[in-house]
């Protein structure tokens, strides 16, 4: 038994078990994730019985049976889920006792933007932990008290919160939780479920984890746990830098919203000397970043810079007089540098930033031809110069874009001057204004209201930026900030639109697939015996469209659904019973089947006298035993009159031009996948995948503003794949693409 053995363990002493500390937490938190994704093991199996039992009496029966198809799928795919939810409790668990940013994406949820399914999934999991707490308040606290105590023993701090609590197990499952296979109207029942469920989970969890947070603080010394280094600093120092690892080009977690910036706001710059010592991480990523920096620039001189003065007669700029020219500069027309932007100069934007700031220290007294840079300018003039490029190339900014970025570049050469932590801190503002930017310009020609607003307001908030930055780096995030609000309502219109269009869609697949069920009923009833001309003219009319709207309704599971087409089967053997004179038995079956009659001409809109007056005639058409009746001929298939759709032709010419592979790995992606499309003007469109056909396996592709721009199979995406017409590319933020793209351009690697 699981309890059991967690007992077993909670009563265990480290010094007779011969246990480290770090592995007696390691078993602990796996006892307790076992024990907790058993408890839970059978929940979409428990979940689906209870919606199956409220068949019957479900309100909308469609909604009904596409929420049960769901659960269907998440009970059978219990075990891989229960492994997932295992994975996240235990992992959860185990980060309690790591630095603080470490700890930070399993404390508490950053802020960033949601889709709506994400929102209500942060909503009701505060409901139920707030619910759970109030019911179990008294135990609750006293396992809180021990876990602040067991923390305050190892100097995790005082946000280290309980690894077991409630919060815990629903952030846990909520990271398990399969959302794209739950419907907005099924996430309720799935939260509602789980509510009921969890009381009862604590009660009898936390028994056992008393006794074993007690002898865990009895016998554990202080900082005993391995998994925090020793150069953690604490008591209101700046968490150490994770460093940005040059070969890969990964950066510090965005959880670090709280460190300690370089340049508080509202302060002061201080000298490049009194700043804090860098960390060992930080000294060898600058100290391989200038490396990198130095042979690139001895392989493009002739691109990077002006001519040099000789070593011997130049005069080395000062920081403050780099930043004095700079800020002169600073609000200047950019012309020059959007000529490089865009590759219409006959130079980099390395070279025109140093030309343009040479021409200004001319004026100031300084002569061009013996003056140079020092390293550390020269780094930030090309870091910066490069950076720009990336954003502006890799994103295929219009040319309002690389204006507003053209702007920029002299207050960010400023910055990176005073402040480099801009390339591996992510939660750096002026990098995340660079985030924004490029996000609200890219493929955003202005064509609407919104994009017109947004792109106004982008060039208001560089003016802002340009005017106004001199040290302070506030302004920055304020731009951002603001940035980031008009960005969210954007995604908001966005995700709407999206929505509006993928109902448009499913709803006009399920109208084209009810129609072939339709058909394909009818094909199979008439052929089986002769009918008179009544009977067939209700068959393919009124039974025919009734099938079609049961099926829409009701699903192809219901009872309306198999009692039409038991309709279907019983109209030609009563009108033949009719043409053979056996009227007792046409008599009897019409008066079984005349409920059904009426449902079924209900659906083409036929109530009341109109029914009756259609049942008659369908009545007289049996009792006509005159009348001729014959085998009839199939009826015209339906029209697919959905302009995007496929031939069959089309279909098999891609399934036989794609590559197998590339379709089996297209089959895997998932609603968010990011793609640039390629217009006929050559230029690269920003598009991402926001729904899947559960009927077709169709996926719709949409632009910046909701807007279909791909409603395509997955072999013919894989053709257009092929051709170039479509690329795919990861969902990574602007400046994290543009700072790994950077560092491929200065590998040695890339020249070769």
């Amino acid at each position: 038994m699981i309890g059991k053995s967690l007992e077993e363990l909670a009563h265990t002493q480290p010094e007779a078990a011969g246990m480290s500390a770090d592995l007696l937490y390691r078993q602990a938190s796996r006892q307790v994730a076992d024990w907790v994704s058993q408890e839970l093991a059978d929940f979409w199996t428990a979940l689906k019985c209870h919606w199956q039992a409220q068949d019957a009496a479900a309100a909308r029966y469609s909604t009904h049976q596409a929420e049960l198809e769901s659960l269907e799928i998440l009970a059978r795919g219990g075990g891989l889920w229960q492994r997932h939810l295992h994975a996240a409790l235990e992992e959860a668990a185990l980060a309690w006792c790591t630095p603080r940013q470490a700890r930070a994406k399993y404390s508490g949820h950053s802020l960033s933007l949601m889709s709506e399914a994400e929102l209500s999934v942060q909503l009701h999991a505060q409901k139920i932990t707030a619910s759970t707490h109030k019911q179990l308040e008294k135990p609750l606290l006293a396992i809180e008290r021990q876990v602040a105590a067991l923390a305050e023993q190892l100097g995790l701090g005082a946000d280290a919160a309980n690894p077991w609590g409630v919060s815990a197990v629903v952030d846990a499952f909520i990271r398990a939780l399969p959302l794209n296979d739950c419907s907005p109207t099924l996430l309720p029942v799935v939260f509602e479920q789980l509510q009921a469920r969890l009381p009862q989970l604590f009660e009898a969890l936390l028994p056992k984890l008393e006794p074993l947070l007690k002898d865990l603080s009895a016998s554990l010394p202080k900082k005993t746990f391995a998994a925090a280094p020793d150069n953690i600093q604490t008591h209101g120092q700046s968490p150490p830098v994770t460093g940005w690892v040059p070969d890969g080009g990964l950066v510090e977690p965005v959880a670090a919203e709280n460190t300690d910036m370089r340049f508080a706001a509202g302060a002061d710059v201080a000298p490049r000397g009194a700043l804090a010592p860098p960390t060992e991480r930080e000294a060898s990523y600058r100290q391989r970043l200038r490396e990198c920096l130095a042979q690139w620039r001895h392989r493009h001189q002739h691109q990077a810079q002006p001519p040099q003065p000789t070593p011997g007669n130049a005069r080395i700029f000062q920081t403050s007089e780099v930043l004095a020219v700079a800020s002169m500069l600073q609000g200047e027309d950019p012309a020059p540098f959007v000529a490089a932007l865009a590759a219409e100069a006959a130079h980099s934007l390395q070279w025109t930033i140093r030309e343009q700031m040479l021409q200004a220290a001319a004026q100031l007294g300084f002569d061009p031809a013996k003056t140079r840079f020092a390293q550390d300018e020269d780094d930030a003039i090309d870091l910066v110069a490069m950076l720009f490029e990336h954003l502006v190339h890799d994103h295929g900014l219009p040319r309002r874009g690389m204006q507003m970025f053209a702007k920029l570049v002299l207050p960010y050469v400023k910055m990176v001057v005073m402040d480099d932590s801009l390339f591996n801190k992510q939660s750096h503002p002026a990098r995340r204004l660079l985030d924004a930017l490029t996000e609200a310009c890219e493929g955003n020609d202005g064509h609407d209201a919104f994009g017109r607003e947004l792109l106004d307001r982008a060039e208001h908030l560089v003016d802002e930026v340009v005017a106004h930055f001199q040290k302070d780096q506030a302004i920055f995030e304020a731009s951002a900030q603001e940035m980031r609000s008009l960005l969210k309502q954007q995604r908001q219109r966005m995700e709407i639109a999206e929505k509006r269009l993928a109902e448009t869609l499913y709803g006009r697949e399920r109208l084209k697939f009810a129609q072939d069920v339709a058909y394909q009923a009818l094909l199979e009833r008439m052929g089986r015996q002769p009918m008179s001309d009544g009977v067939w003219a209700f068959m393919q009319g009124y039974w025919r469209n009734g099938v079609m709207q049961i099926w829409l309704r009701h699903g192809a599971q219901s009872q309306h659904y198999r009692d039409l087409l038991a309709l279907g089967d019983a109209l030609p053997k009563l009108d033949a019973a009719g043409a053979a004179l056996r009227t007792p038995e046409l008599a009897q079956g019409f008066t079984e089947q005349l409920p059904i009659l009426r449902e079924c001409v209900a659906q083409s809109g036929l109530l009341g006298e109109a029914a009756d007056e259609a049942i008659a005639r369908l009545l007289h058409a049996m009792l006509d035993v005159d009348a001729e009746r014959y085998v009839r001929t199939p009826p015209a298939a339906p029209e697919d009159h959905e302009a995007s759709a496929v031939d069959d032709g089309q279909a098999a010419m891609f399934a036989a031009e794609a590559d197998p592979t590339l379709v089996l790995r297209l089959r895997k992606l998932k609603p968010g996948q990011r793609f640039r499309l390629r217009q006929r003007d050559r230029r690269e469109i920003p598009c991402k995948l926001v729904w899947i056909s559960p009927l077709t396996s169709r996926l719709l592709i949409v632009n910046r503003y909701g807007t279909q721009r791909l409603l395509v199979s997955v072999e013919e995406l894989a053709c257009k794949i092929q051709a170039g017409e479509v690329t795919l590319y990861a969902s990574e933020a602007p400046m994290d693409q543009a700072i790994r793209n950077l560092w491929a351009q200065l590998q040695p690697a890339t020249v070769a």
